[in-house]
């Protein structure tokens, strides 16, 4: 392959005699007067010319099997130079590089790309830092939970997601440690068939543990979940939060990593691995692929380019088999009966999709329902909820940009629960006989019509 840079400045020439082979052949054409250029700093043969020679240019028969290089300080004066090498029917590729982008006249051509190398080095300066921030992070973690003889508790919300199981995952990475001297613990039980299918097929484990067994460990490290979500008292000391919910604040922490903008904390723990140079094995991939798909509905909802980065390079190394076995469970009759139930009794409040369950025995029909009923008609909001043992668990989703479904469920609660999330999903549960004696109600459809028109009122005029 042949190479053509046109320069008035040397400054570039490395990076333009870079993309070239050994093989290949190298020819420098540098302009004006004031240039230096010595034939030691060039790979190939060397021009010297004060202005476009047109006759020498034909000279070259440049052709589209051809690669031209412009580096200039000022764009426009060679437009005439890129107009006359564009004017054939098949013209070469032509990258402009330069250091200030303004309009440079006759750069409509689609054979010409114009590289602004501040703004790349910018992006590229940025995501350094960003790398270096992380793996001061990651080291800081590693350092507050070291010792050998230290068990490490690593806490999840009571119902744990993909999520926060992957993110749990990691963190054992990230500690070079294990179920039994790292064990990812909750208070509930994972409920949901996705995440007991995930936790089979990855052969990892979720231990429930009490609030009384949290002090037979010596460290804990909180993921996709903070103090504040349990009940007052209960860890007094926690030595790391990560996690990409919205931080209520009202506790201290060794080390709080909280990224809200950031779509899944399984993303912030890939970034702790990829920034510790720590390899990311098949199954861990699959487990924090899962954790991002999950949590942004494959990229769809609140992902950030974080996660975008995050899916591409994990995509390659997991298994979508067992990515794809975890994304289909099956519905029990119980299950089935829910979704036939949602679809029958469903009502339309404003520009939301309402759904009431009443009694419940599992949990995660919930949030489930909720992301389905985004799919009746062309409602931007959907909540859903039940009782579930002496709570009234609502399940809120969002798809418009205006408005905040976290917001929404925290002023459900006052204080007679606990809400919140994000802009496009969150959860609110209030103790049933607290909202019961609020409202002046007795049976659960006098509950279901009270919540209802509590929602009506909060939400935005349609």
């Amino acid at each position: 392959m042949r190479y053509f840079a046109f320069v008035d400045r040397i400054d570039h020439l490395k990076v333009i005699e870079a993309q070239a082979q050994p093989k290949d052949e190298v020819t420098v054409i540098a302009f004006g007067p004031d240039i230096r250029v010595g034939k030691s700093m060039v790979k190939g043969r060397l021009l010297v010319w004060d202005d476009i020679r047109f006759t020498a240019l034909a000279g070259f028969n440049i052709t589209h099997a051809d690669r031209v290089f412009i580096s200039t300080a000022d764009p426009a004066p060679f437009s005439i130079l890129i107009e006359a090498i564009s004017a054939k029917r098949n013209p070469p590729s032509i990258l402009l590089i330069t250091e200030t982008v303004t309009d440079f006249p006759r750069m409509e051509q689609p054979n010409v790309v114009i590289v602004d190398l501040v703004e790349k080095a910018t992006a590229t300066v940025k995501g350094e830092w960003r790398l270096l921030e992380t793996r001061q992070r990651a080291m800081r973690l590693k350092e507050s939970l070291a010792g050998h003889s230290n068990k490490i508790l690593i806490m999840t919300q009571n119902d744990p997601d993909p999520d926060a199981i992957a993110s749990g995952l990691g963190v054992q990475a990230l500690l070079g440690r294990n179920r039994l001297t790292a064990p990812i613990c909750t208070f509930g039980e994972v409920t949901r068939n996705e995440n007991r299918s995930m936790i089979k097929l990855l052969n990892t484990e979720v231990k429930t543990i009490s609030p009384a067994d949290v002090k037979n460990f010596d460290k804990v490290v909180m993921v996709d979940v903070q103090p504040s979500y349990f009940e007052p008292g209960v860890f007094d000391k926690v030595d790391a939060v990560i996690d990409h919910h919205p931080n209520p604040g009202g506790y201290k922490a060794g080390l709080i990593d909280v990224a809200p903008y950031i779509g899944a904390t399984a993303t912030m723990l890939y970034e702790y691995l990829t920034a510790s140079e720590i390899v990311i094995s098949k199954g861990l991939a699959t487990a924090l692929l899962y954790g991002i798909v999950t949590d942004t509905m494959y990229l769809a909802r609140g992902a950030s380019e974080h996660d975008f980065n995050a899916f591409t390079n994990l995509w390659p190394i997991a298994s979508i088999n067992s990515l794809a076995s975890m994304s289909r469970p099956r519905l029990n009759s119980d299950e089935l009966g829910y979704f036939v139930k949602a679809i029958k009794n469903r009502k339309n409040v404003k520009d939301m999709t309402y759904i009431w369950l009443g009694n419940l025995k599992k949990e995660d029909i919930i949030p489930r329902l909720a992301d389905f009923s985004l799919q009746f008609g062309e409602n931007s909001w959907s909540a859903v909820g039940g009782v579930y043992r002496s709570n009234i668990v609502l399940s809120i989703r969002y798809t418009g940009t205006e408005f905040d479904a976290g917001k929404l469920a925290k002023s459900l609660c006052e204080d007679i629960g606990g809400g919140g999330g994000h802009r496009t999903m969150a959860k609110a549960v209030i103790g049933l006989k607290e909202f019961k004696k609020r409202y002046s109600v007795k049976t659960l459809n006098e509950v279901s019509e009270s919540l209802v028109e509590t929602i009506y009122d909060l939400l935005p005029p349609t």
